[in-house]
């Protein structure tokens, strides 16, 4: 009897160790220094208390980040100093800076030499700033997710990171944070704090049907919960939510992991022989590759409320 009780305890420490572990996600930012970044002091005022905000949050929270730069942003108005001590805001919070191109430009629009010219001219800053810290620049994060047009194109351009040493940080899941910053920004200019509050709410609920979504397509295509890798940006919306949004992560069970250790999810191994216009989270690409349904048409969308207001935002309406 006590030998079947031990047994019993061992397969329930495995079990645990197997299946009470599986759930992990990594954290990015793209668009660094700061998604939306103007050109005047007071908005690099502005930047940096969000990005307090945010690095205070990660660190509640204890979660590795890597997050990935557009150095673009850093040249502005004779603002370089100030706006590089943006990105060492970022340094010292502990996060790890990757490249995301110099002016965030789409591959499937720009031929493959200026691309890779936006490769080598988004990195001259970062690259010095990490190696004083004694680190080295090593992930890239294609601009809209755009990979290529073609095959030639995406390889060509995959064989060209991989001579400068980076590897491609994929993407997994995201909530679309990007629009609803946008729509908030928009309702309060609008001074509508109430519809602005209301984005607020939509934002955090949005954020439970797009995990929602990726987490039924990862189950069908793998079985399993494989180590995701959530793709955020550096704004106001994020700023003041990300907290909540971590939160929800937690209470899914998912433990917060360096990208190192989810892209060593064998997961990461499947084809991605997708090239075309859209940018795709890799799920949709995977599912192109092992021949099974990528349910597009369940792909969520915001409020349409939200997205009129995103509209107001870019100028699209």
């Amino acid at each position: 009897m006590l030998k079947f009780s031990c047994f019993l305890i061992l397969v329930c420490a495995i079990s645990v160790t197997l299946f009470g572990q599986t759930k992990t996600i990594a954290i990015t930012f793209d668009d660094l220094p700061y998604a939306s970044l103007g050109p005047s002091l007071t908005d690099v005022y502005e930047a940096r208390q969000n990005i307090r905000s945010i690095l205070e949050t990660l660190k509640a929270h204890n979660v590795p980040v890597v997050a990935f730069v557009n150095e673009k942003k850093l040249t502005v108005n004779d603002q370089l100093d100030m706006r590089v001590g943006l990105l060492e805001q970022w340094l010292d919070g502990g996060v790890e800076l990757g490249n995301h191109t110099y002016s965030h430009p789409n591959l499937n629009k720009t031929s493959l030499p200026e691309f890779e010219d936006e490769v080598i001219k988004g990195e001259v800053i970062t690259r010095r700033l990490m190696k004083e810290r004694g680190k080295d620049e090593r992930y890239f994060r294609h601009p809209f997710l755009m990979t290529g047009d073609t095959l030639e194109h995406k390889h060509e351009f995959e064989a060209f990171l991989k001579s400068r040493g980076y590897t491609v940080a994929p993407v997994t899941l995201e909530n679309l944070d990007w629009a609803f910053n946008a729509a908030y920004r928009q309702a309060m200019k609008d001074d509508g704090r109430d519809t602005a509050n209301k984005v607020l709410d939509a934002y955090l609920t949005q954020t439970d049907i797009d995990l929602d979504y990726y987490e039924k397509m990862t189950q069908s295509l793998f079985g399993r919960q494989i180590a995701h890798v959530m793709l955020m940006h550096s704004n106001q919306i994020n700023g003041m939510l990300l907290d909540k949004v971590l939160a929800k992560f937690e209470a899914r069970g998912y433990k917060f992991v360096t990208l190192d250790e989810a892209l060593k999810d064998p997961a990461y191994q499947t084809a991605d022989n997708y090239a075309g216009p859209y940018g795709y989270p890799w799920q949709h690409r995977w599912a192109m590759a092992l021949g099974k349904d990528q349910d597009l048409k369940g792909v969520p969308d915001p409020p349409k409320w939200v997205w009129e207001l995103y509209k107001k935002a870019s100028g699209a309406l």
